[in-house]
């Protein structure tokens, strides 16, 4: 299957257009010698499971899920996963996307806070 934009998703499509978004987001990091680990990959993948706005079958993820909520839960999870702070700070510029929204993002009905590493 070619994933285009706006293309509709059926939920197994939908899980592998959510495969493509993880590429792409691999794709960003490692123009900067860096690598997403496996279990992050995982993470952000749960993530947008669980976390779709519209819940249609007609929406990929990237149009179903905030973008900035996301980076924030890459950026807060990233440790747990073994991303060194060093390599957090550059994620954290070059991600698409706002870091949260004001210092926090929803995760399902949770909202949690996401600090900047520094």
């Amino acid at each position: 299957m070619t994933y285009l934009p706006n293309q509709p998703t059926s939920a197994s499509a939908f899980s592998e257009a959510t495969h493509v978004l993880i590429e792409e987001y691999e794709s960003i990091v490692n123009k900067y010698s860096l690598s997403l680990p496996a279990s992050l990959r995982i993470e952000m993948q749960s993530f947008l499971q669980r976390n779709r706005i519209l819940k249609s079958r007609e929406t990929v993820p990237e149009e179903d899920v905030c973008p900035d909520c996301l980076k924030a839960h890459l950026i807060k999870h990233a440790p747990l996963h073994g991303v060194l702070s060093s390599n957090i700070k550059i994620l954290q510029k070059v991600l698409p996307g706002e870091l949260g929204h004001d210092g926090h993002y929803l995760d399902g009905d949770d909202l949690l806070i996401v600090k900047v590493i520094e």
